[in-house]
């Protein structure tokens, strides 16, 4: 299991992440409390490799303010969480 961040050249940020076995996966965007922002993927998902967009919105389509922000991504193989970083 693995994840990463980067940001493309339209302004949004991609997150990489795969997954060796099929499983559930919760892929969240968090602020700096760890309340969640964002709901990128939830569901039972095929071993392989993924990229999903964030587009610096929450889940009511309102654009997020500048700052910290947690990717973090939970499947039966544990929980991983890499730190975005929203400038405009």
């Amino acid at each position: 299991m693995a994840i990463a961040e980067e940001l493309s050249t339209d302004g949004e940020s991609r997150v990489r992440f795969a997954l060796p076995h099929d499983g559930a996966v919760d892929l969240r965007i968090l602020d700096l409390v760890g309340r969640t922002r964002r709901v990128l993927r939830t569901g039972r998902q095929a071993a392989g490799a993924y990229s999903l967009s964030w587009d610096g919105r929450d889940d009511a389509g309102a654009r997020l303010a500048p700052g910290v922000y947690f990717a973090r991504l939970t499947t039966p193989g544990g929980v991983l969480r890499r730190k975005l970083v929203r400038i405009e």
